[in-house]
């Protein structure tokens, strides 16, 4: 059975994408930290078409030991990344936003993608056929709506992955 992984998979648009996917015959992995809407999923949809990974993507020691846990002839087929959002105190000037703020705004929206993605690229490196690498983001990557911290991180994911896409096309 081909495997994808959902980050974010049991927010709106996530838990739309997770069974898309399961009603097409994938094994769908749903890491997210909402444990009771990923159960939910799991419940729906049966242990045997999905499992809930509640992992913060920005954890990068949590996800470096689950990845380790793995089997050795463990595979992905596809790593779907939309773990993210606007923090609340982000809604405020930016010249009134902590660095604090702004560093966890920073790690959620940017940091986690690439911490995910560097991780789980070695199984999906291992598994046959088709495989994808897709970070979903808002438009404000592209259009800079507002939300300095914010746009900055989503942007910062159009240009990490342009930097690595000779990499990922090569395997």
């Amino acid at each position: 059975m081909k495997r994808v992984l959902v980050t974010g998979g049991s927010g709106g648009i996530g838990s739309c994408i997770s069974k898309r996917f399961i009603e097409n015959g994938y094994f769908v992995y749903i890491l997210d930290t909402d444990v009771c809407a990923s159960a939910q999923l799991v419940k729906k949809y049966g242990e045997e078409r999905c499992a809930a990974l509640n992992l913060d993507v920005t954890d990068c020691a949590a996800i470096q030991r689950y990845c380790s846990s793995l089997e050795s002839d463990f595979s992905l087929n596809h790593i779907i990344t939309l773990a993210g959002r606007a923090l609340s105190e982000e809604w405020t000037s930016f010249q009134d936003q902590s660095l604090e703020v702004i560093e966890r705004s920073i790690g959620l929206n940017l940091l986690g993608h690439i911490n995910i993605i560097h991780e789980f690229l070695p199984f999906l490196k291992r598994s046959e056929g088709d495989r994808s690498v897709l970070m979903i983001s808002s438009i404000n990557a592209m259009e800079n709506f507002g939300l300095p911290t914010y746009s900055a991180a989503k942007s910062g994911l159009y240009g990490f992955m342009n930097g690595v896409l000779n990499e990922f096309g090569k395997d």
